[in-house]
Order: structure tokens, then sequence, then C-alpha cells
């Protein structure tokens, strides 16, 4: 009884843990997404607008 009772707090324990550093990866994550974030958008927009002027027919 008291080792299934240890071995429980052991692992509410470790899973308060695993949480608590998942919390702070996925805070990371997104500090870091919005962070480069525009510098996405603005890749984004030029990849775009040179694929257009690159693959665009030259009939004008």
């Amino acid at each position: 009884m008291y080792s299934t009772y240890l071995t429980y707090v052991d692992l509410r324990k470790v899973f308060q843990c695993l949480k608590f550093l998942f919390f702070l990866f996925v805070n990371n994550i997104n500090q870091v997404y919005i962070s480069i974030y525009p510098y996405i958008l603005l890749g984004k927009g030029v990849s775009f607008n040179f694929l257009m002027f690159t693959f665009t027919p030259r009939s004008i």
C-alpha cells in the first residue's frame, strides 16, 4: 500500500514536471514564432511575387 502510494506520488510529480516543461516549450515556440512571423510573411510575399514574375507567360 505504501509503495503504491509512493509510486503514485512520484508519477504525479513526474507528470507535473513534464507538463511544466511542455508548457515552457510551447511558450518558447509561440514567442519564437511570433517574433519570426513577419519575416515568414515577408518571405512568402517575396517568393510569391518572384514566382508570379518568373512563371507569368511573356505574352505582354
